[in-house]
């Protein structure tokens, strides 16, 4: 059997994403939140939408409409791992937002979630794409909500620079 990515809607309307391992385990990635849906591992485990705190730079807090919508950036089944990645934010060298006056949002985030036999794994990449003569930015990254009781990570990213984050879940709840 070989990996398989499907795009559907959810019952909801959502696009989603369906990753399938050859080993039968399952995720399902909501492509406008980026949140997981579901995950069921081979073993039959499942874990349930909410289940899965995924990293949130909090540069995502009140940040321009336009910029923080996530948006499907690539599908990928090589080595029979189905992955999905997710972007939000400007790409390097785009013009201003132009959102009402909210200038340019010098941010551009990726996300990319693989599925192996019994893990489940977030890659998050924060670029922070602001010209030359622009500060360093310093921003906080919660899991999930905040409500982990993990301390958020201070982060400190200068103009061109990027900061990134894997984190991989083995087990359910």
């Amino acid at each position: 059997d070989d990996a398989e990515i499907e795009v559907l809607r959810a019952s909801d309307g959502a696009p989603i994403a369906r990753l399938r391992h050859p080993s039968s385990a399952q995720a399902v990635v909501c492509l406008r939140t980026g949140l997981v849906r579901s995950w069921r591992r081979s073993d039959g485990r499942t874990a349930p939408e909410g289940a899965v705190p995924l990293l949130r730079p909090s540069v995502l807090d009140g940040a321009p409409a336009r910029a923080a919508a996530w948006r499907l950036a690539l599908l990928d089944d090589s080595n029979n791992e189905p992955s999905v990645t997710l972007a939000c934010g400007v790409d390097a060298g785009s013009l201003p937002l132009g959102d009402g006056g909210a200038g340019f949002w010098p941010w551009h985030l990726r996300r990319t979630l693989t599925l192996g036999a019994g893990a489940l794994r977030e890659q998050l990449t924060v670029e922070h794409v602001a010209g030359a003569g622009t500060e360093a930015a310093t921003f906080e990254v919660r899991v999930g909500d905040g409500g982990s009781g993990e301390a958020p990570e201070v982060v400190t990213v200068p103009p061109g620079g990027c900061w990134s984050a894997t984190r991989t879940w083995s087990g359910v709840a």
